[in-house]
């Protein structure tokens, strides 16, 4: 007997992985697993439409709207009062007041579990990403700080600046689930037979296809359809030649790529339908810096990693009104602050939240780069009603900042763009640091400051609580508490990497993990090899070697500034009181020695 091929959408990581491992343990089943939720998901079923799927299984509002929007049948995994439950046994390490957000499918085990244990906690049924975000809003309104929630709501939370943990389905839920698919293939492998004929029809063609019926798209091959909508804007544009009732071929270049439409119209049952065949073929194009980085092309990057909007709550009121002022922002903070979720933060609260956003890594950027960036007609510099972020200007050279210099004042970037920088702050006189100066001074820009975490530390609880809900979203656990101790030992380390440190110890701690509680033990033993760590750094950073000779010392003396300066070879030299060549001269003679 054939096997049953299940497309399955996930909303996490962790669902992900389970499900596989229930799937590996049935031989009729053939599971093909991808992580999305709502759009998302919707995109991955058009792009794997040719892939002759029996079923497809996800969850709550994914689940919905896939129904909806295509033939395959379509099986939601359910949510457990165990699940709620344990959701529930998290959030009581959060200080605030929280609530239950989500589609019926959640809620309804909610009311069940907290009217059977007379928990007193607010429930709210929601049927739309719309009614979502207008209940976190009231919520937030009402002094809530965190939801449990679906991951449509949980993605909402995020936007907004709120707090959630997302409910996981258990593992019962899942097998349920798959085992339930399995029963309603039997009664559509006819209807199956009959589409795969079709799809692999199209899988055997080597463009991508569009088909339209007066005005509306009613398929299309390609994936990811907000990120390609010039292609659909560019084809609608061309259905009056097809309606002429003559064929035709167009190219067009976009994005460094070729673009050739050949369309016709072809009659079916008395309805005319119009065909765009697309091809895209490759061409040559000129080399862009690699720390030029078009936001907008991923934006998962906005929320990528961990939530970070926890540990910005206190800055949170600055950022949304300098969102609206349009003057230049400086970000100060020690390294792992939070300075580029800070960043994207602006960019979300700003005007141009819908406009191309550029981020440029002042530590990566060549001087060939940079000089693209100020000269070229095609830079993206010369652009306007864009957000662009100069990441670490503590990097740049003075040659670079005197072109900069240069550059900005023969073009007010600022006036019709939003601009922001970030400084990594090592010391506490770094702020008197000549570009930093330049930045906050010479272009009056309006100063965030990021606290260390060491500052927040009746936070830590909080914030610990947020990331293991994350952390069991990717590794697939259910980890509800710390033990006291545990937390206690968290809040009184010094984090000298702050929320980058914070969260390595927190992934740590959860691989380390085998049951729902993190221990005294294991937290006592991973901070311990952080200080351990840490002091072979200091260590390194501080102690010089007398029992050298003196061009030994000199180099060690010279790695030190160098490294305490950012790697800005400009600035070490200047502080050294030596010229950039001799610094180059005395760390190449030694490179080349130790070689």
């Amino acid at each position: 007997m054939d096997k049953i091929k299940i497309l399955a959408i996930a909303p996490y990581e962790g669902m992900k992985g389970i499900m596989s491992d229930i799937a590996s343990k049935k031989e009729r089943i053939e599971l093909t697993t991808f992580v999305g939720d709502l759009e998302d998901g919707l995109r991955i079923v058009y792009k794997h439409k040719r892939n002759n799927f029996d079923i497809i299984i996800s969850r709550g509002g994914t689940a919905e709207l896939i129904s909806k929007s295509t033939d395959i049948p379509v099986i939601e995994v359910s949510i457990s009062v165990y699940d709620v439950l344990r959701a529930i046994k998290l959030a009581e390490n959060y200080a605030q007041r929280f609530a239950i957000v989500g589609f019926p499918s959640i809620t309804k085990c909610a009311h069940l579990l907290c009217d059977l244990l007379q928990y007193k906690i607010k429930i709210i049924t929601i049927s739309s990403k719309e009614e979502a975000r207008e209940c976190l809003v009231a919520l937030l309104n009402d002094g809530y700080g965190l939801v449990l929630s679906d991951m449509v709501t949980t993605t909402v939370a995020k936007h907004l600046g709120m707090n959630s943990i997302l409910i996981n389905s258990g593992y019962e839920s899942i097998e349920s689930t798959l085992e339930q698919a399995m029963k309603l293939c039997q009664f559509y492998s006819r209807k199956n037979f009959q589409n795969k004929i079709l799809k692999v029809a199209l899988q055997e063609s080597s463009h991508d296809l569009f088909i339209f019926e007066d005005n509306n798209l009613l398929y299309s091959s390609l994936l990811e359809l907000e990120e390609n909508q010039y292609l659909f804007t560019f084809a609608r544009q061309l259905l009056s030649k097809i309606t002429e009732g003559k064929d035709f071929i167009q190219d067009k270049k976009w994005n460094k790529q070729l673009l050739s439409f050949k369309g016709k119209c072809i009659q079916i049952d008395g309805r005319f339908l119009s065909f765009v065949y697309l091809t895209i073929h490759a061409l040559s194009a000129e080399a862009e810096g690699k720390g030029i980085r078009l936001v907008n092309d991923d934006m998962n990057y906005l929320l990528s990693g961990y939530n970070s909007i926890h540990s910005l709550n206190y800055i949170r009121s600055n950022i949304e009104q300098y969102a609206v002022c349009h003057f230049p922002v400086l970000v100060i903070g020690e390294v792992g602050t939070g300075k580029d979720r800070a960043v994207s933060l602006l960019y979300e609260a700003s005007s141009m939240k819908n406009n191309p956003f550029y981020q440029i890594d002042c530590g990566i950027l060549t001087a060939t780069e940079w000089n693209y960036l100020f000269t070229d007609s095609d830079s993206p510099l010369r652009k306007s009603n864009c957000f662009f972020y100069f990441k670490n200007i503590g990097a740049l050279t003075e040659q670079i900042m005197t072109d900069f210099i240069i550059f900005l004042e023969s073009v007010d970037l600022s006036n019709q763009n939003f601009v922001a920088f970030s400084f990594i702050l090592n010391n506490k006189t770094d702020e008197t640091h000549p570009n930093c100066l330049f930045f906050s001074n010479k272009l009056s820009c309006l100063i965030l400051r990021l606290k260390p975490l060491k500052e927040m530390r009746p936070d830590i609880p909080g914030l610990a609580s947020i990331y293991i809900n994350e952390l069991n979203t990717i590794l697939g656990k259910h980890i509800t508490r710390f033990e006291p101790k545990a937390l206690t030992l968290l809040q009184e380390f010094n984090w000298t990497y702050n929320l980058d440190q914070f969260k390595r110890v927190l992934k740590e701690l959860a691989v380390i993990t085998s049951d729902s509680t993190i221990t005294f033990n294991n937290t006592s033993k991973i901070l311990n090899q952080e200080v351990s760590n840490i002091s072979v750094k200091e260590k390194r950073r501080y102690a010089v070697n007398l029992n050298q000779n003196l061009r030994e010392i000199n180099y060690d003396i010279a790695c030190l500034v160098l490294e305490e300066e950012g790697m800005n070879q400009s600035s070490a030299a200047k502080r050294l009181g030596i010229s950039r060549s001799t610094l180059w001269r005395l760390l190449k003679l030694q490179d080349n020695k130790e070689k």
